[in-house]
């Protein structure tokens, strides 16, 4: 079978399937660039509309129901319309929307942050995983008096922080970021020695998360560790979406101290939410008591409802989580290089087959469960990997550019 041929069929079928959404994307289009405004949902002819959730499902504009195996690239751990969650952000629109001054969940969720990554000795709330990471960034630039920052291919630290293999994203922030292949503990270490007295810190994703789910290598993660201390730079774990892959975050799995950490997605509940934080030395720089320390605030950080809404995710996420991601993929994957062949429009056919057969994800295809699935909601997504096996055999696994 011919994949261009099985593409157009399944676009055209899409097509047929969803004309409310198409209506609503051209309604947003008047507006909104393309009618979108997060490139990670959309996808071709034109992005679905959803209108609903509850639970592990949601619902879009014609009526089509979901296993939602995306889980908002893991910021909905608690699945939608959680009861706990819910009411806690009922109980908060009650007593006030952002009242202007602290209040007692500020401390309620920094606490239970910190006794699940002790690490975090200090931390700072912020509106976003993007926001936390550059705050980490910046905070280990002006402990450290360097502007060197390290960072690896296929790595994402946000939307100013994207560094895709071979592509240089001009709306990055404009730091002097020195790039390494990502699982290769030899060539960190090189390049860490190398700039040591220039560099302030090193970030990556202990998984990559963009870059295709890989996880680190526990070698890879401790050379890391070893030379960033030998040469006096932080090392910056950013834990956004990896935080939920073990009660402590994949720092405890692969046994670890970071410096600093970075955490968002879930933590706030569903809301918008970003924590950065770590050494009490580094931290204590934010101490608004003392006059010449960091200066951080920000209208929103301590919003009411991320606040109440992270306070009471933190008690309903309690177990070892686990990763599950379907790569189709011949050999060995360590870093994104491993990826860089691998045919996008064999992807956005694997994304239209599993729409089709009920399971919601983006084009991407990355699966992010929630608490609240069960038996039932994994099989029909291990049923839709199936059929489209059996749907398309010499293309799944030829896989060719």
């Amino acid at each position: 079978m011919d994949l261009n041929v099985a593409l157009q069929k399944a676009l055209e079928d899409f097509a047929d399937r969803h004309p409310a959404s198409k209506e609503a994307s051209l309604r947003a289009a008047q507006a909104l660039p393309g009618g979108n405004t997060r490139h990670a949902l959309f996808c071709n002819p034109f992005p679905v509309t959803l209108v609903r959730g509850e639970g592990c499902h949601v619902w879009d504009a014609d009526g089509h129901q979901y296993v939602d195996a995306l889980g908002e690239f893991t910021a909905s751990i608690t699945g939608h319309t959680h009861p706990a969650v819910k009411a806690a952000a009922i109980a908060a629109l009650e007593r006030g929307i952002n009242l202007g001054g602290h209040i007692a969940q500020e401390a309620e969720l920094s606490q239970a942050i910190k006794a699940r990554f002790p690490s975090m000795q200090l931390m700072r709330f912020c509106n976003s995983g993007t926001e936390a990471n550059m705050m980490n960034i910046l905070t280990a630039r002006a402990y450290t008096s360097r502007e060197k920052v390290m960072v690896f291919e296929g790595s994402y630290h946000g939307g100013v922080f994207s560094f895709p293999c071979g592509k240089t994203m001009r709306t990055n922030v404009p730091f002097q970021f020195l790039t390494a292949p990502y699982n290769d503990a030899q060539a960190a270490e090189r390049l860490i020695k190398e700039h040591g007295s220039d560099l302030a810190c090193v970030i990556f994703e202990p998984m990559l998360g963009t870059g295709g789910c890989i996880p680190a290598s526990k070698e890879f993660v401790h050379t890391i560790r070893a030379a960033t201390e030998q040469v006096g730079a932080l090392m910056i774990m950013d834990e956004v979406m990896t935080s939920r892959l073990s009660p402590g975050g994949l720092q405890q799995s692969l046994g670890v101290t970071p410096d600093l950490t970075s955490l968002g997605k879930y933590v706030g509940g569903g809301f918008s939410f970003g924590a950065f934080g770590g050494r009490a030395d580094v931290m204590q720089a934010y101490d608004p008591r003392n006059p010449a320390g960091l200066m951080h605030s920000g209208t929103f950080n301590n919003n009411t409802l991320s606040m109440a809404a992270g306070a009471v995710t933190m008690t309903q996420w309690t177990g070892v989580g686990s990763m599950l991601t379907a790569q189709f993929y011949a050999g060995s994957i360590s870093s994104a290089r491993d990826l860089v062949d691998t045919n996008p429009r064999l992807k956005e056919l694997l994304y239209l087959h599993l729409l089709k057969c009920g399971v919601w994800t983006t084009t991407r295809c990355m699966f992010s469960p929630c608490l609240v699935m069960g038996d039932k909601q994994y099989s029909t997504i291990i049923q839709a990997v199936e059929s489209f096996l059996l749907a398309y055999p010499g293309l799944a696994q030829a896989n060719e550019p």
